[in-house]
């Protein structure tokens, strides 16, 4: 049986929250953060995306920001991704020793783009990111993840 892919910590420069003037319940934003937490595809992000709209009308910055963090945890997990930080202009990409990406691929992955991704030790990866706005920050991201793919 294959190990469990971690559950990442994702450390990102984003307000991202349910705010009390959009959910105004304590219970239900509880029961809201529960349910993004065990999220573990894009599509249940969509569908959630789309019941709060319906619930609670348009979403502000905040839960947008929130919704776009929680896909990237989802995909950090399926690359067994302990944590990611996205602070200051880099990321720091920090994988579980179960990761089913090789030590080979990461080689590859850094060999292709020199200069731009960096093996800090085993098991960690940076990169440079924009300092701008969270929309590029988001975008670095993913292409970032996707690099790692």
């Amino acid at each position: 049986m294959p190990p469990e892919a971690p559950e990442p910590v994702v450390t990102v420069e984003v307000e991202a929250l349910l705010p009390e003037s959009y959910v105004p319940e304590v219970a239900q934003r509880l029961a809201l953060y529960k349910r993004l937490a065990g999220m573990t595809r894009v599509e249940e992000v969509a569908e959630i995306r789309s019941e709060l709209r319906d619930r609670f009308g348009p979403l502000p910055p905040p839960v947008v920001h929130l919704l776009e963090v929680v896909e990237i945890r989802i995909a950090a997990r399926a690359l067994g991704i302990e944590r990611l930080e996205a602070v200051g202009g880099r990321a720091v990409v920090t994988f579980a020793p179960s990761t089913p990406v090789s030590a080979e691929r990461l080689v590859r992955a850094a060999s292709a783009e020199p200069g731009r991704l960096r093996l800090r030790k085993e098991f960690v990866v940076e990169a440079p990111i924009p300092r701008g706005p969270w929309s590029a920050v988001r975008g670095a991201l993913a292409e970032f993840l996707g690099t790692l793919r």
